[in-house]
């Protein structure tokens, strides 16, 4: 072989390394929006499937503390619970609102506006009357590419039944009387809730 048709091979070789990078840079180019995209929703239906475990499980343990009348497990927390209650229905009775308060301390962590309920049975709060802990999020997504289903609204509905009668009055001598909490949904109502 001639210095001149090695020179040749080594410049072929060259040249067809150089644009083997050339087509896999292209290719990268073409693949990575897709991967990019991917990425984005596994985060945000990560999120969206962690706030539903969340709200499940804080909604369970609140109703779980109320069926035994187990008010206020967060004295210090629950202390300055105000919430935005919706005002188209009486206010909560004290005992209510701590485990509104509860609910919120149980829920945990989210992505998204966490709204409360507490439903009292209407014939009273006794023993085999239900209690019912319902809990809305408002999930939103942290890229905003996946549409999340029902709109990133996720509802949860805990009923249970009543265990223990109410704490008892010291000024009455007789059991408190519990009266249902609703906080303010920025859209819609509780009656899915309530049904």
């Amino acid at each position: 072989m001639t210095a001149l048709s090695r020179r040749f091979r080594a410049t072929w070789r060259m040249r067809r390394i150089q644009s083997d990078d050339g087509a896999a840079a292209v290719e990268f180019a073409l693949v990575l929006p897709l991967l990019v995209l991917i990425l984005f929703g596994i985060i945000d239906y990560g999120l969206y499937f962690s706030n539903g475990f969340s709200v499940r499980g804080g909604a369970q343990d609140a109703a779980r503390q109320g069926s035994v009348a187990n008010f206020n497990p967060y004295p210090s927390d629950c202390a300055s619970y105000s919430p935005s209650l919706d005002t188209s229905v009486s206010s909560p009775s004290p005992d209510i609102a701590k485990l509104m308060c509860a609910a919120r301390h149980e829920t945990g962590d989210l992505t998204g506006h966490l709204y409360v309920a507490v439903v009292v049975d209407p014939n009273g709060w006794s023993p085999g009357n239900t209690l019912t802990v319902c809990e809305v999020v408002d999930s939103v997504g942290v890229t905003g590419y996946a549409p999340l289903p029902h709109d990133g609204s996720i509802r949860v509905k805990s009923v249970t039944s009543i265990e223990q009668q109410a704490p008892i009055d010291p000024s009455t001598g007789s059991p408190t009387v519990e009266t249902s909490g609703y906080e303010a949904l920025p859209t819609g109502d509780w009656s899915w809730c309530t049904s």
